[in-house]
């Protein structure tokens, strides 16, 4: 909730996959030592909420 009203949300729809191992693996460990995998997600709709 907004500090006056409700505010503005968004509805996110996808999919979502963790990856374990290669490049884009890689380049998340290298900036966060601590992953041991990484979602990554698919939108295949995004609506903007009042």
């Amino acid at each position: 909730m907004g500090y006056r009203s409700m505010g503005t949300g968004f509805l996110i729809e996808g999919t979502a996959k963790f990856i374990k191992s290669g490049s884009e693996f890689d380049i998340m460990k290298e900036k966060f030592s601590f992953l041991n995998r990484v979602l990554e997600i698919t939108v295949t709709s995004a609506k903007q909420t009042l």
